[in-house]
């Protein structure tokens, strides 16, 4: 038989993923796994929420009761650090599965008896703005524990230019990450959608003759937007300024911290 056609040995296999659940069990599995094993990749996704760098654990299906019912968050993410901890529960879809309020608010319940910091999402769902949640809960729950959202291809992005561009310190970490990207651009991880894949490519294309735009361009309904080195809703500008969502102009004098641009490659407007 000849070499061409040996199936190369993979940290991630796709193989064997029959359903929705098998899918979000092993897409939660691969990426907490990578995080803990990667340093460089967890800190560039954890740090634009303020948490501060520790050791990072993380666990999957980790069971909890509430209200008389046994309940199982996706996964769990703690980062210690001395005497201070932080810790988030973390539910995860994919394919065109969105998130549940219903749910959402239970795991956020869960976080508060608990003294947890937070709940993070990760599906498909991309909000119309980065401050904003994709699916409504109620405000009440959030008072003591904060909630935020990745995107799959939020977190696919982030991975390629961890890897590609910034680089990661060790060689086999960067191995592991390539693994994950690998196993998120696959059809069955159910982690891209076709038109998100599609720019991917492009954006790859794009880096290897033009490093970065100097004028806004779109492109699919997304914006390259000067400064930046990637497609994105709210990429850094110029030096002590930070950038208006709804708006293609750098807004000075703005004290808040100039959100990064790298990891919002696929923002919808």
């Amino acid at each position: 038989m000849a070499e061409e056609a040996w199936n190369e040995a993979r940290l991630i296999p796709t193989s064997g993923i029959s359903g929705a659940e098998e899918q979000e069990r092993r897409a939660t599995s691969a990426l907490l796994a990578v995080m803990s094993a990667v340093p460089d990749f967890s800190r560039a996704m954890l740090k634009p929420l303020g948490v501060p760098a520790g050791k990072l654990e993380t666990y999957i299906e980790v069971p909890f009761d509430l209200n008389d019912k046994r309940v199982y968050p996706d996964g769990l993410i703690r980062v210690s650090r001395g005497q201070k901890v932080w810790t988030a529960l973390v539910e995860v879809k994919t394919g065109k599965n969105e998130l549940a309020t219903e749910q959402l608010e239970a795991y956020l319940d869960v976080a508060k008896e608990h003294g947890f910091d937070a709940l993070l999402t990760i599906s498909n769902e991309i909000p119309p703005t980065p401050t904003q949640h994709p699916t409504k809960v109620d405000k009440r729950k959030l008072r003591k524990v904060a909630i935020h959202h990745w995107s799959w291809s939020l977190l696919l992005s982030t991975a390629v230019v961890q890897k590609e561009h910034r680089g990661v310190s060790d060689p086999e970490q960067a191995w592991i990450l390539g693994e994950l990207i690998r196993y998120l651009e696959h059809p069955k991880s159910g982690a891209m959608e076709f038109e998100d894949m599609a720019l991917l490519n492009g954006y790859r294309s794009d880096r290897q003759s033009h490093p970065a735009p100097s004028a806004p361009a779109t492109r699919a309904g997304r914006t390259w937007s000067p400064g930046s080195t990637l497609s994105c809703g709210t990429p850094a500008c110029a030096s002590g300024d930070a950038w208006a969502p709804t708006s293609p102009t750098c807004t000075a004098g703005v004290s808040s911290p100039t959100p990064r641009c790298g990891p919002r490659l696929f923002s919808r407007r």
